[in-house]
């Protein structure tokens, strides 16, 4: 349940601690704002922290691989282990270092 992840909680945690009506109040907040993503706000970010070590416009899809329409090299719309290891070795030899 991805309100167990942002509440930082276990599933059985959660139902344990969280009445049916609280669990109504998150939904209909969901619904209405949608939940705090990580990789979303890791996406939007992270372009913004390359600009100043590339000098190629970076986008999203670039750092999180479901923010890309067609997903990665495989064709399949999730990076294969080597895909992800290249992208990695890539930003690293880029940074040569700096972080």
């Amino acid at each position: 349940m991805r309100l167990a992840g942002y509440l930082h909680m276990s599933r059985r945690r959660l139902l344990d601690e969280v009445d049916s009506a609280e669990l109504t109040d998150w939904l209909a907040m969901e619904q209405e704002y949608g939940l705090g993503d990580g990789h979303f706000l890791a996406g939007v970010l992270a372009p913004v922290i390359a600009a100043g070590y590339s000098k190629k416009a970076r986008t999203a899809a670039d750092f999180v691989p479901y923010f890309s329409k067609a997903g990665s090299g495989s064709g399949s719309g999730k990076q294969t282990t080597d895909e992800m290891l290249g992208r990695f070795r890539t930003v690293s030899d880029r940074l040569k270092g700096r972080i």
